[in-house]
């Protein structure tokens, strides 16, 4: 698989809600590689800027269009524009936004920042992380935590709309031990309704509305209901956040307060919060001799420094979601014997990538994985990946459902993007979970 060669992770799913469209992948190389001489530029004056073509019919590349439109902003804008930087990235963050999917996003300067120091194991804010996932499955995940009913009726109306509504919520996904959140009570699918005031955007709303909406053209409910409706639509777009707004609000930041309403399955909790830096060590040992594996820098020194001597270890992979992929496969090489451990696979037709370790260790020890729905990305495929050749049996229901491979990419402004690549999957046609009280067969 192409593009494989920079800095890559799994996340549990974080993503941009849809932007305004614009076309054309080759401006990354223009960011990357460099402008041309402007008067290598075609001219597009009296030609709509739609077109990739000039008024002689003649056709350039995404890039040279792309190009001639920001010298265009430059020339006619108003204002000065002194950085072509600012123009470049936010063309990038609208098309990153136009594929509308919820594990690609753009990062600005501080939640890039903030990114990055989440997969050294330096957690700013209130000490979680979170992904951004459709409302089917955020209630759905909810639900589960909470054993009360989340989810959309399949077949209804409101289902078909949310289908059709790409909004986002905002899930909790990992709470870090120690932190404000953990401290306060915060749990794993809690979903972010308000952040100080200020309604999380989702499709609830408008969900509300619209069947407010045919409930009146049917006449089951009064105008003066409508207009109710309508109130509250109105009062709480006033004071919206978007997800990924809400999301720099909980993740960013080492000092200040935050006050968080959180939905866990029908209900609604209130915490006020400290935001702070919370630091977790790439490996502990448990007090039971367990030990609690971060995929993060320098988690294959620790985990080889355990394994010495030992034939069968049990390792803790709950509550584990944000991995770097690059520290994966360093674990997998000191845990595991060398050989194919899966591979990558994309829709687009691409050859699949392989998931090879080279080296390994021979002396590999049997393993206990403790693994649940809170076990994602890069976990999950560590998971899959050593029960695939027999060599770890999992203890839990294993349900995270994310993994995919992602490209982590820095700007020069500071800011940076994450795009998926592609998707794991092992050799297996079906898995073994030991659960505590049956086996149950996934596939």
């Amino acid at each position: 698989m192409k593009g494989m060669n920079r800095t890559v992770v799994v996340l549990g799913g974080t993503a941009l809600i849809a932007f305004t469209a614009v076309g054309g992948a080759a401006l990354r190389d223009w960011v990357d590689l460099g402008r041309r001489a402007e008067a290598e530029m075609p001219n597009f004056s009296g030609v709509g800027l739609v077109a990739s073509t000039d008024a002689n019919g003649a056709s350039y590349t995404a890039g040279d269009y792309f190009y001639q439109l920001m010298r265009l902003l430059k020339r006619e804008y108003v204002e000065p524009i002194p950085d072509d930087q600012k123009l470049a990235s936010g063309a990038i963050r609208s098309m990153i936004g136009s594929l509308n999917d919820p594990k690609a996003m753009f990062l600005d300067k501080k939640q890039f920042a903030s990114f990055q120091n989440a997969r050294a194991g330096k957690y700013e804010g209130i000490g979680v992380e979170v992904v951004m996932v459709m409302r089917g499955a955020a209630n759905k995940q909810a639900a589960k935590a909470s054993d009360s009913e989340g989810a959309l009726p399949e077949g209804t109306a409101e289902e078909a709309l949310v289908s059709r509504v790409r909004v986002p919520r905002l899930m909790v996904s990992n709470v870090i031990p120690g932190s404000p959140a953990a401290k306060a009570g915060v749990k794993i699918g809690d979903v972010a309704y308000e952040i100080d005031s200020h309604w999380v955007v989702n499709t609830d709303l408008l969900i509300k509305f619209q069947k407010a909406q045919d409930d009146f053209k049917a006449k089951k409910i009064t105008y003066s209901q409508l207009n109710l409706v309508r109130k509250e639509v109105r009062e709480r777009t006033e004071r919206a956040l978007l997800p990924m707004r809400a999301m720099e609000r909980l993740v960013t930041g080492t000092s200040g307060k935050v006050k968080v309403v959180w939905e866990r399955g029908t209900e609604k909790r209130t915490t006020d919060l400290t935001k702070s830096v919370t630091a977790m060590s790439p490996m502990t040992v448990l007090p039971n001799g367990d030990l609690r594996l971060a995929f993060q820098k320098g988690a294959d020194a620790w985990i080889a420094k355990e394994l010495q001597g030992k034939t069968k270890v049990r390792i803790d992979l709950r509550n584990n979601t944000h991995g770097d992929f690059e520290s994966l496969k360093a674990v997998l090489e000191k845990v595991a014997p060398k050989g194919t451990y899966g591979q990558f696979v994309t829709a687009r037709g691409s050859e699949p990538t392989n998931l090879v370790v080279a080296k390994g260790n021979p002396a590999a020890p049997k393993y206990e994985l403790l693994v649940d729905s809170s076990t994602r990305g890069v976990a999950e495929m560590f998971a899959l990946a050593l029960q695939s050749k027999g060599k770890a049996t999992l203890v839990g229901s294993l349900t995270g459902g994310d993994r995919t491979l992602v490209d982590i990419v820095p700007l020069p402004d500071g800011s940076g993007y994450v795009l998926p690549i592609g998707e794991y999957q092992v050799n297996v046609t079906s898995t073994k979970v030991v659960m505590a009280d049956k086996t149950e067969e996934v596939r």
